[in-house]
């Protein structure tokens, strides 16, 4: 999985079982390596996993069913 990309299937399987929140995913795995409600919560809980914050993404996963707009420019 690339650094900063996510496909619309994924997140939106992030939205069915993490949403509304957010999540910290692995810039190598794409893995889930700790969510919250919020920010602080997920924080909190990356920093008893010991997660390397520089190998992680931080994303807001909204409420599922949500009507969101995915833009993919490829060049």
């Amino acid at each position: 999985m690339n650094q900063s990309t996510i496909n619309t299937r994924k997140f939106l399987n992030l939205m069915k079982k993490y949403g509304p929140g957010f999540v910290a995913l692995s810039k190598t795995s794409g893995r889930v390596l700790a969510y919250g409600k919020d920010i602080k919560k997920m924080w909190e809980k990356a920093e008893k996993k010991n997660v390397d914050f520089t190998k992680i993404t931080v994303t807001h996963v909204p409420k599922y069913g949500s009507v969101s707009l995915y833009i993919s420019a490829k060049r």
